[in-house]
């Protein structure tokens, strides 16, 4: 156990390029594009309609919130976009007054493996959607009031109720999933019973039986069956949510999907997180999982720690035993 906590010690140290706090934003070579993330973000919470601006309560807590900084690129590693997320600080709620059920159900990712094999099986489609900002279509019960967020420019003295289940609170997830399970059925889908976050439709199209099966993830939409039902999903979906098409699936949740159709053959991969990891131990020179290491760089802690983070992925035990 020591091994473990010196391994996750020196990983979640490693650099990632990525501001953790707004002042290191604001100061970043990056300035431009992390001020106009969160331009884009404050203008999309306000759209929505996320909160109201009131003086501040008397004998009411307020809660913190703090910005997140991510990078976001493809499946090789390109950039796409810098993003900011606003999120508030959960950790400070009161159970029974600020939140009540928090629980909130994800599809696993043994369904999604299972259910990409019978798709690719049968020749299915396989889309893949994301839900803008998804958390914000859930509406919340609670009176809940969240300190200014640094770049919003609100009169002193006042502060933010919160309208919608912003980032964050504890019950986000679960506002999220009952406004989005309450959509689906509109669409006559169905959860499957022994993975409650998965939804599945049958119908005729055409005096064709078609099938639309649906994984979900948070706000990550995995729409596959027949191409009758798919390209339906596709084109009414937005018609609720603000969303991004992103086309055939082909990077999902850190994992990247190569089909290869024509030949009935589709392969998952980690190739981005495995080499971000190599990157990330730059003293290591060769880090080879099939070897041990030999004599006193078992000391290294950089190889340690890279070895580590690769194997803890692993299932099988051979990759575990050459640690």
């Amino acid at each position: 156990m020591v091994y473990l906590s010196q391994v996750f010690l020196f990983a979640s140290s490693a650099p990632s390029g990525e501001p953790t706090t707004y002042k290191e934003a604001i100061n970043s070579p990056d300035v431009k594009l992390w001020k106009q993330a969160m331009t884009e973000e404050l203008e999309s919470l306000q759209t929505l309609g996320t909160w109201v601006v009131c003086p501040k309560p008397e004998n009411r807590k307020v809660i913190g919130c703090k910005w997140v900084y991510r990078i976001k690129t493809d499946a090789d590693g390109n950039v796409i976009r810098y993003k900011a997320r606003l999120v508030a600080k959960g950790y400070s709620q009161q159970p029974g007054l600020d939140f009540g059920d928090t629980f909130a159900p994800v599809t696993r990712l043994e369904t999604i493996r299972l259910l990409l094999g019978i798709a690719t099986h049968n020749d299915w489609e396989i889309r893949q959607v994301d839900v803008k900002t998804a958390y914000l279509y859930g509406d919340l019960d609670e009176e809940i009031y969240m300190a200014v967020p640094p770049g919003l420019g609100v009169p002193e003295g006042h502060v933010l109720r919160l309208v919608k289940a912003l980032y964050g609170l504890k019950q986000a997830g679960r506002q999220w999933h009952s406004k989005l399970k309450s959509t689906l059925s509109t669409y006559d889908l169905r959860q499957i019973v022994s993975n409650p976050n998965t939804y599945v439709a049958h119908k005729v199209v055409n005096g064709k039986r078609c099938i639309l099966v649906l994984p979900v993830y948070v706000d990550n939409l995995l729409p596959m069956g027949d191409k009758e039902l798919t390209d339906d999903f596709k084109t009414n979906i937005g018609n609720s949510f603000e969303v991004t098409l992103m086309g055939d699936a082909s990077y999902f949740l850190g994992l990247r999907i190569s089909w290869d159709r024509e030949h009935g053959e589709l392969s998952l991969d980690q190739m981005k997180f495995a080499t971000k990891i190599l990157d990330s131990f730059t003293n290591v020179k060769t880090l080879t999982l099939g070897a041990r290491c030999p004599g006193n760089q078992w000391e290294h802690l950089g190889y340690i720690a890279g070895s580590g983070s690769l194997c803890l992925h692993c299932n099988h035990q051979s990759h575990l035993e050459n640690i």
